[in-house]
């Protein structure tokens, strides 16, 4: 049996990481956390969405994924929110089927966004 506890995102000093970031923070603002996560606990991949909101329904939506010291990111989509549910399930499940068919990475999370802008505009 495995167990997984939180990872923790702390520095040597026990801030947490992401209470550094900037208010409005951009996908680059995130790559030296992905960094340390990777080297941390040893992740190959690691992969996010992004939102930039507009307004309460409108928001700009990209997405990052990390291979080590490669960093790839989709551009952003314009999108009006009509449901989340589900969004974040569409993304992940794009994430582990460009892993396991070896697609090209960019190419791979330019897609994943785009069902993550999909599930979440229907």
């Amino acid at each position: 049996m495995y167990w997984c506890g939180a990872l923790e995102l702390v520095d040597e000093s026990g801030n947490d990481l992401k209470d550094q970031l900037p208010k409005r923070a951009s996908l680059d603002d995130y790559e030296e956390i992905f960094r340390i996560l990777q080297n941390r606990y040893n992740i190959s991949y690691l992969a996010m969405t992004h939102q930039e909101t507009i307004s309460v329904h409108r928001n700009w939506l990209s997405a990052m994924l990390s291979e080590g010291e490669r960093y790839y990111q989709s551009s952003s989509i314009d999108v009006e929110i009509v449901g989340r549910v589900g969004a974040g399930d569409a993304f992940s499940a794009g994430i582990i089927s460009s892993l396991i068919n070896r697609y090209n990475l960019q190419g791979a999370i330019q897609g994943c966004n785009g069902l993550f802008c999909f599930k979440a505009y229907y």
